[in-house]
């Protein structure tokens, strides 16, 4: 059974009960989906609006006959307001060659539209390695242009960590390696490129502890929101420090850790915001894709991990209007 999970920081939203808050943390309500979709499998591994479509980047989309998936903000809207079972559509997703660039499968972490180009992150392991990637989006699907792969030149070799989340600034993107801990990187730098894939001066960011699996297109202020997300297995490996966030989630991590962060952009730097940050109740959940809904509320999804019963949950989360 495919849910959606509606996660609020003070009420919830379209008629649901009020969830009870300790320590910022929220409990999850789910809504049924399409039966078709319930299959954790899909491994989503991305989310970013084209329009008023809302992309679900499939990790590896041959799996899936070379598609990748959308759904409307209206049809969004109505399984939130009228209890309909929300449909992903089918969009063909040609990838001839890219496998032969990069020399195994790809493995799509991430994506972002900038009109009718489309950016997308890969990963590959044996050794770790990221790349960048361009297409294109018209009426036939989305077509990717094998020659404009790219390595990223990542700093670390530890498994299954790589560049999973990347943001469009007017002419420019910017890539997030996953791990940017004290106790990993000395000064952590976010990867930038033009929009030709040509790289560019990195830019300074601050260190911050676990993993960052998406981000959200820029907002107005020049901010944008990332999920973080810690799985208890991964504690030897992230050797997590000591933050000066709050609330502070310092050993705390008997299950795994997610939440939201919001990053800004100040000069040539990418900071840690003032806002606290948005903690989810449950760090079982894989969160990799988020994107905005509107002001008040985020979309997020997750890949294969999950609790049991094992599913793929897409969910809200609602700000207070306060």
């Amino acid at each position: 059974m495919r849910m959606i999970i509606v996660v609020t920081l003070l009420s919830i939203l379209w008629g649901c009960k009020e969830s009870k808050i300790m320590n910022n943390q929220v409990k999850l309500e789910m809504i049924n989906l399409a039966k078709q979709f319930t299959d954790r499998h899909l491994e989503f591994s991305g989310l970013d609006w084209y329009g008023d479509s809302l992309f679900f980047l499939t990790q590896i989309p041959s799996k899936y006959d070379n598609h990748i998936f959308f759904s409307t903000r209206q049809e969004i809207h109505d399984a939130l307001h009228k209890s309909d079972s929300l449909y992903l559509h089918p969009i063909n997703f040609k990838q001839e060659g890219v496998a032969d660039k990069i020399g195994k499968i790809p493995d799509y972490e991430a994506i972002a539209f900038k009109g009718d180009s489309v950016y997308l992150l890969i990963e590959a392991e044996n050794p770790m390695s990221s790349f960048i990637v361009q297409g294109m989006i018209d009426n036939d699907g989305i077509t990717i242009q094998k020659e404009t792969v790219k390595q990223i030149p990542l700093k670390n070799d530890l498994s299954e960590i790589a560049c999973e989340a990347l943001i469009i600034k007017q002419d420019k993107i910017y890539v997030f390696y996953e791990a940017n801990g004290a106790n990993i990187l000395n000064n952590p730098q976010v990867f930038c490129f033009d929009l030709s894939l040509n790289s560019q001066p990195p830019v300074s960011f601050e260190n911050l502890e676990y993993r960052i699996t998406d981000a959200t297109q820029l907002l107005n202020d020049n901010s944008f929101w990332i999920i973080n997300h810690l799985w208890s297995g991964e504690i030897k490996l992230l050797n997590p420090a000591e933050e000066k966030l709050i609330p502070s989630t310092y050993n705390s991590n008997k299950d795994g850790i997610n939440r939201l962060i919001k990053l800004q952009f100040d000069g040539d730097r990418v900071k840690i915001s003032n806002r606290h940050p948005l903690m989810l109740e449950n760090g079982l959940w894989n969160w990799e894709g988020l994107a905005v809904l509107d002001s008040m509320s985020f979309l997020i999804v997750n890949d294969e991990f999950c609790p049991e019963p094992y599913r793929t949950g897409l969910g809200i989360i609602t700000l207070d209007s306060k």
